[in-house]
């Protein structure tokens, strides 16, 4: 496997759009599609797909939040045949290299379920609030954030780097 992250474009829809069936219903809700096919057609920050020759096999992306210094990490899914093989990672580092290139970013917040949440929390993000049943019934949200201090960026920087 030869895994190439970049950048989204509209020729990538279809394709992402069955990543997420792909991870549907047990990473998101199916009244969650249209909101991502939202999100697709209006991109408010930077999105990528991984790629592994001419399949797409992830996407993931960020966007400045609404509170100056915030970034939140957005939409991210690996197809569901790829779990846990570092389609994910690649597709964070991506997210990560761009982030860490401006320092106004102080504070990277994401939510997911609880199926994800050991990923992100690899990462360093901690929970800052459950609510069950968030989703769906049975797909509880977890509000997750990360403060990106010296400390961290570098610590990030050294992971990406090593």
């Amino acid at each position: 496997m030869s895994i190439v992250t970049r950048a989204y474009t509209a020729v990538d829809r279809a394709a992402v759009l069955r990543l997420m069936a792909s991870n549907t219903p047990r990473f998101f809700a199916p009244h969650e599609r249209e909101e991502f096919a939202e999100f697709l057609d209006d991109l408010s920050g930077m999105y990528y797909v991984a790629t592994d020759g001419p399949d797409v096999i992830g996407a993931g992306g960020f966007a400045a939040d609404r509170l100056p210094g915030e970034v939140v990490f957005c939409w991210f899914m690996v197809d569901a045949t790829r779990h846990g093989s570092g389609v994910g990672t690649s597709i964070t580092g991506a997210c990560w290299r761009g982030i860490l290139t401006d320092p106004a970013f102080q504070t990277v917040r994401l939510d997911t379920s609880q199926h994800s949440r050991t990923f992100f929390e690899r990462w360093g993000f901690t929970a800052t609030l459950i609510t069950p049943d968030g989703y769906a019934t049975g797909m509880d949200r977890i509000d997750m954030q990360l403060e990106l201090d010296p400390p961290t960026r570098d610590a990030i920087a050294q992971r990406l780097s090593g």
